[in-house]
């Protein structure tokens, strides 16, 4: 369980080091989100991985694309912390299927080995 305190005047970077120890401990819940609001869609910290989502906001799907020759996997998360999809992206282009996801806020986590990266993704 985390208890959260903000920690600066940026409520994106609050939120990635709020979800990166989320997500790096596997914890099972969070008791508390910082109350900034995010107003853009844009990249909330590139950590050495160059990736882009497409369309964005998005409703039935999505695409992935990668720059480097690596592949990894993905990980979608709601604001609340929980996982909702995951799976393998590969070199190039991979079309993510996100119907059935509600309307809102998502994080879509790239790992590619030891290194990640996380952008926001509006689903409509």
């Amino acid at each position: 369980m985390y208890v959260f305190a903000r920690q600066s005047d940026n409520p994106d970077e609050d939120l990635y080091d709020l979800l990166t120890a989320y997500v790096n401990t596997a914890a099972d819940n969070i008791e508390s989100l910082p109350t900034g609001v995010i107003s853009s869609v844009d990249k909330i910290r590139p950590e050495e991985i160059d990736f882009r989502l497409y369309p964005n906001p998005a409703d039935k799907a999505f695409k992935i694309t990668l720059s480097g020759n690596e592949a990894g996997n993905y990980r979608i998360f709601n604001l609340l912390g929980s996982q909702v999809r995951s799976g393998f992206v590969k070199t190039g282009k991979t079309t993510v299927n996100i119907s059935g996801l509600e309307r809102g806020l998502y994080l879509v986590n790239i790992t590619l080995g030891n290194r990640f990266a996380t952008q926001k993704l509006i689903v409509e």
